[in-house]
């Protein structure tokens, strides 16, 4: 019986032509980041008004993916900023949805209240997308910008 050796072949980029890695950013600094930290809160703060509100946890649970979606894609593209002024951007996007966030929460229990207002809570994350995606993107533009000065042997948090 012949056996055969099985190999893995390396990945080798064009232009560079070496083997070509991903460097992961330092987890330990990047959680010390605003970012993370007022993020961490904003999920804390928001489990507890909505749980003031639910009749129990699975309602809570149900209703967090589709809340804070756009929050939890803010944090996967805060895991892969480069620079503080992406960082801030995305720092920045979380606040104004957390703003956007607390309005939708007063206005559905307490300025209308309606036995169907926890509905709104699936729908919320879809209606910030208008605003969120342009941060988004800027805040990649950014990423992408300080990659390019970073190669070029500029300062890119100058």
């Amino acid at each position: 019986m012949k056996t055969f050796a099985w190999t893995v072949p390396e990945l080798k980029h064009p232009q560079l032509g070496g083997v070509h890695t991903l460097e992961l950013p330092d987890v330990r600094s990047r959680l010390r980041h605003p970012l993370w930290i007022s993020s961490a809160a904003i999920f804390a703060l928001a489990f507890l008004l909505l749980f003031g509100q639910s009749s129990g946890a699975a309602g809570i649970f149900f209703f967090l993916p589709f809340s804070f979606g756009p929050m939890i894609v803010s944090l996967l593209l805060g895991a892969a900023a480069a620079s503080r002024r992406s960082l801030t951007t995305l720092l920045i996007s979380n606040i104004l949805y957390f703003g956007w966030f607390l309005w939708v929460y007063v206005s559905a229990f307490y300025l209308h209240p309606d036995p169907q207002a926890g509905i709104a809570f699936v729908f919320i994350g879809i209606y910030s997308l208008p605003v969120m995606i342009p941060l988004w993107i800027v805040a990649m533009c950014m990423r992408l910008s300080t990659k390019t000065k970073s190669e070029q042997g500029v300062d890119p948090n100058a």
